[in-house]
């Protein structure tokens, strides 16, 4: 890999023994509330200024992405701060010191410097190309034991899959095409003690040419292309491009038995992932192929989330309807719904026997808006006795997102579906109803499989 300055890497080396003593992990669980980022950081910082000084500075230097004051720092925390901004990974603002546009996640048994997520960042800042998000941790999840193996983690972002989630790897390179990844990357190698890895500057497989690996990971990108002017248009039209690529090239670049798993969000028919057609051909040399998709939700909630994002990105202008733009778009593709997927390459052993090219697997939505549903025999709630923490009978807690557990709340075995989700949620006046009962027919049906609601009658 690029070998960082002395001054860098005895910055991160005194800002991990910090950590370490400090017990950082528990402390940012506390101001995050189980989550991956503080969602109110409001209420972070106030308990943040409620904790001794050296717990309270060390939080609102690395978790809140908040300038703290010099006569604020305690001796040791003051020091570790001088090493940060000496070697360039804070700066120096008139309300005090901060890091570079930079928090440190606690996350998978390590730590990652990540750039602050999207929500915190006013208009005009920082890209913040770097951050983690849930994906990242549901692709984690789903790799296979990488102890004593050689790993190419694609699209490597801050190193979350190729330095913590494949930990015990014999070798590991990591790679993307931009710098910002690249050196946090770096950083994050040092700050987690795997200075073994490599770290490339490409796309794809470009950087491995010729290298064979037993595990190949990538989260890549996947928002649809709007048009010739949109700056993914070369990840084509659904945005899975690279997917693709990383697909037609995995017989290069598999040792026999080795995998490439990826993970993404797919359009959907109401049949399944519109990509699950193509995957037969687009692998070969033996290699077999699976798509297993979950959590199908309705192309509305998507859309408007999608637009937001393009117009906070500069990708579509101010004040114009995107939501509704992005909407006829990915209904111009054919998709009704999105869901997140994993899929999987995997190379064949000598003497194996050809099998299937693919398999899919996924739950599609009940789509009967007349159906009446009832809460779950024997279903009761957190012992706070707050609807977002539901139980079933067997003990199995599902926290909840509002909107289900609104919807939840309004199943009483009586009304149907629709009737449910109005009184759930009223009118929306910026939703068609055909785009409301999507919704609720995809809440429903995670409702039911998680075993938290059942068809009455």
């Amino acid at each position: 890999m690029s070998r960082l300055a002395p001054v860098e890497r005895d910055a991160l080396v005194a800002l991990g023994d910090l950590l370490d003593e400090i017990g950082y992990a528990a402390l940012y669980d506390l101001s995050a509330g189980g989550a991956l980022f503080p969602g109110d950081r409001s209420a972070a910082r106030r308990l943040a200024d409620a904790l001794p000084g050296e717990a309270r500075a060390v939080l609102r230097l690395c978790a809140l992405d908040t300038p703290v004051p010099a006569g604020e720092l305690p001796v040791d925390v003051g020091a570790v701060a001088r090493r940060l901004l000496d070697a360039g990974l804070a700066r120096q603002e008139p309300e005090g010191l901060r890091l570079d546009d930079l928090v440190v996640v606690p996350v998978l048994s390590g730590r990652l410097l990540t750039a602050t997520p999207p929500g915190w960042r006013p208009p005009g800042a920082r890209s913040g190309r770097g951050y983690i998000g849930e994906d990242s941790l549901r692709l984690a999840r789903a790799l296979p034991d990488a102890a004593g193996r050689a790993v190419l983690d694609v699209g490597t972002g801050c190193g979350i899959q190729g330095l913590l989630a494949a930990r015990g790897a014999a070798r590991r390179v990591l790679t993307d095409v931009e710098e910002r990844s690249l050196a946090l990357s770096r950083l994050n190698a040092v700050l987690n003690r795997c200075e073994d890895a490599e770290v490339r500057a490409g796309a794809g497989y470009a950087p491995v040419a010729g290298e064979r690996f037993d595990l190949i990971v990538c989260l890549p990108p996947y928002l649809p292309a709007l048009g010739a002017g949109d700056a993914t248009v070369a990840t084509g039209a659904d945005g899975l491009g690279l997917l693709r690529a990383l697909l037609e090239g995995a017989a290069d670049h598999l040792v026999p038995g080795g995998a490439l798993v990826c993970f993404a969000q797919l359009l959907c028919d109401d049949d399944g992932p519109l990509l699950a057609r193509e995957l037969p051909a687009l692998v070969r040399g033996g290699v077999t192929i699976s798509c297993a998709a979950a959590d199908w939700s309705p192309l509305h909630p998507y859309a408007r989330e999608l637009g937001a994002r393009l117009v906070a990105a500069g990708r579509l202008p101010a004040g114009l309807d995107a939501h509704r733009l992005v909407l006829e778009a990915l209904r111009g593709l054919g998709a009704t719904g999105v869901a997140t997927a994993t899929i999987r390459a995997v190379a064949p052993r000598p003497g194996a026997g050809a099998r299937g090219a693919r398999t899919w697997v996924g739950g599609g939505a009940p789509r009967h808006a007349g159906e009446v549903y009832a809460p779950a025999v024997g279903l009761r709630f957190g012992h706070d006795q707050s609807l977002r923490t539901a139980v079933t009978a067997e003990g199995t807690s599902h926290v909840l997102p509002g909107p289900t557990a609104a919807l939840l709340a309004a199943f009483d075995g009586r009304c149907s579906l629709d009737e449910a989700a109005t009184k759930a949620w009223g009118a929306h006046p910026d939703a068609d109803a055909r785009d409301l009962l999507d919704e609720a027919l995809a809440r429903a049906a995670e409702l039911e499989r998680a075993g938290l609601l059942t068809r009455a009658g």
